[in-house]
């Protein structure tokens, strides 16, 4: 296991060779709602070619579960950043802003590749009639006097890698710090109050921001 950005280098690779102008990456716990693809693809084939040049990514709209559909009426939507799954990539793109970060190995792989692409000129679009159903971790919904809260529920060595890779971002991206110091201060905190086994992750949480902190990239090996 080299990591999810090793894989989609990979593939992209392949596609670059085979002439291909645009790329689909996917999930395996990933799947449209019929007719998603489609309507994702149409889309893509309406746009000019100056249009679809601008665009880095194409992407459909995310229904995780135990959470509600984002977006609106509107047919398309600008954001900053999707997540891997179901996404159609510009191979342009990619030749312009280079391949994903393997460093990254997990976690934060996405987020990553659309700032650059979007620090580049390029656009993020969703395509919010393409609806596709994806599984973020073990998601569940919870409720603390007035106030619901989503949490994701992964386990402790995802934790690591999100929690070291915020950081890993910051260090990128010093734009972030404040916006990726309340996330992860958000997570531990949902941790703490919601989140079984706790004292592993919280462990694995705080090996997350010291590796963070001293640039330690890559996999990392853990005792089973």
């Amino acid at each position: 296991n080299q990591g999810i950005a090793k894989a989609l280098n990979k593939g992209l690779t392949l596609a670059k060779k085979a002439g291909a102008n645009f790329v689909l990456t996917m999930d395996q716990d990933s799947s449209f709602v019929e007719g998603g693809f489609q309507l994702l693809t149409d889309r893509l084939e309406s746009f000019s070619s100056k249009e679809r040049s601008k665009i880095g990514i194409l992407s459909c709209n995310h229904l995780i579960e135990g959470s509600y559909l984002e977006g609106g009426s509107d047919e398309l939507r600008a954001v900053d950043f999707v997540m891997t799954s179901g996404n159609l990539v510009n191979m342009g793109a990619c030749n312009e802003v280079g391949l994903f970060r393997d460093e990254f190995f997990i976690d934060e792989v996405d987020v990553e590749y659309c700032r650059r692409l979007k620090d580049a000129g390029f656009q993020v679009v969703v395509v919010n009639k393409a609806v596709l159903r994806h599984c973020l971790g073990d998601t569940k919904r919870h409720c603390f006097l007035f106030l619901r809260f989503m949490c994701s529920h992964h386990n402790y060595i995802r934790r690591y890698y999100i929690t070291r890779n915020r950081l890993l971002m910051v260090k990128l991206y010093p734009d972030l710090r404040w916006e990726y110091f309340l996330r992860n201060a958000v997570s531990l905190l949902k941790i703490m109050m919601f989140e079984s086994d706790k004292l592993r992750k919280i462990s694995f949480f705080y090996e997350g921001i010291k590796d963070g902190l001293n640039n330690r990239d890559g996999r990392k090996e853990f005792e089973s």
